[in-house]
């Protein structure tokens, strides 16, 4: 079973920005590559399944994104492109969290990451 949900808002300008973004999958994972609109508010559960979030070619709405990610039972491979400064928090339980990205000076966005997992991997790395 799995479920996507975004609420947009319209713009003063009149353009449509996806501000939330609500991934749920249960007995399976979630995969999301290739180009992709990234809200500034996103949340991401797995149960029984893992998460595999490729975004190198994303299209980020803001300077500012977080992702809200739980896996229990499954693990997360996340990767971001070189202009994303990448700050995390959280904790996994019975696995581990790795962090591959060198900090960035002057970085075009930036990511918050709160992983929170079980029996799992959580993994951020360059693309």
């Amino acid at each position: 079973m799995a479920t996507s949900e975004t609420a947009e808002v319209t713009l003063t300008d009149g353009t449509r920005d996806a501000q939330s973004t609500r991934h749920i999958s249960i007995l399976g994972g979630l995969k999301r590559t290739g180009q992709w609109r990234l809200g500034s508010r996103n949340l991401l559960v797995t149960v029984l399944g893992g998460a595999d979030l490729d975004m190198t070619h994303a299209d980020f709405v803001g300077p500012d994104v977080s992702i809200t990610l739980v896996c229990i039972l499954g693990g997360a491979d996340i990767r971001v492109p070189a202009k994303v400064r990448v700050e995390t928090g959280g904790f996994v339980l019975l696995g581990s969290q790795r962090v591959d990205v060198p900090q960035q000076a002057d970085p075009e966005v930036t990511l918050r990451l709160k992983a929170f997992g079980f029996l799992g991997e959580v993994r951020v790395r360059t693309a």
